[in-house]
């Protein structure tokens, strides 16, 4: 396998398929009556200049800002990962300021989850291997019960801003918690 830092095709592609994803959260949210922006989506010319993006979040909800990661799998899928990766210690600590919350698209099913940004600093870390880039690093995992439904998010945001939005129509099938996880292929035991 290619090194992640040598796989420009691969780099880029990643960065695209995130790209999509922060789009269709900040939909979900506007269709729901939540104000949301989707941060610049720069593509960088290389990889080699990652870490000048790794302090940002990727929306501003109701101004709040929120990170969206993804996993292949479907929450209910059996081989969904529990617990789940949230994101790698190093991104962590670059950001400012911290997530309100992660959110997680499941995108085998369009469940999303979220999990409160203040519990990032407090889960359990644990070395992962992430199979599609071949790459080694630290990061932060939630158990599956510890993310939280879309819903009980956007209570949470309309809560912290002072703003009763009227409520939109619930989404069927949205009861599920985001998270992001990287694809959860890319964990390791």
């Amino acid at each position: 396998m290619t090194k992640w830092l040598e796989n420009e095709e691969l780099f880029q592609r990643e960065v695209r398929q995130g790209h999509h994803w922060e789009r269709w959260v900040a939909m979900f949210f506007v269709l729901n009556g939540l104000s949301c922006k989707v941060q610049e989506q720069t593509v960088r010319e290389n990889v080699e200049d990652r870490h000048e993006y790794a302090g940002t979040t990727d929306l501003e909800l109701e101004g709040l800002p929120v990170e969206v990661k993804t996993t292949r799998f479907a929450w209910t899928d059996r081989r969904c990962p529990d617990p789940l990766y949230v994101m790698s210690t190093h991104k962590w600590e670059k950001m400012d300021p911290k997530p309100f919350a992660v959110v997680l698209v499941c995108k085998g099913d369009g469940t999303i989850r979220a999990l409160p940004g203040a519990v990032v600093p407090k889960l359990p870390t644990r070395e992962v291997h992430d199979r599609v880039r071949d790459v080694k690093y630290t990061a932060y995992l939630a158990r599956k019960d510890q993310w939280r439904t879309v819903d009980r998010l956007m209570e949470s945001v309309r809560n912290s801003t002072g703003g009763e939005k009227p409520d939109a129509p619930a989404r069927e099938g949205s009861d599920g918690d985001v998270t992001e996880q990287g694809d959860a292929d890319r964990q390791s035991g």
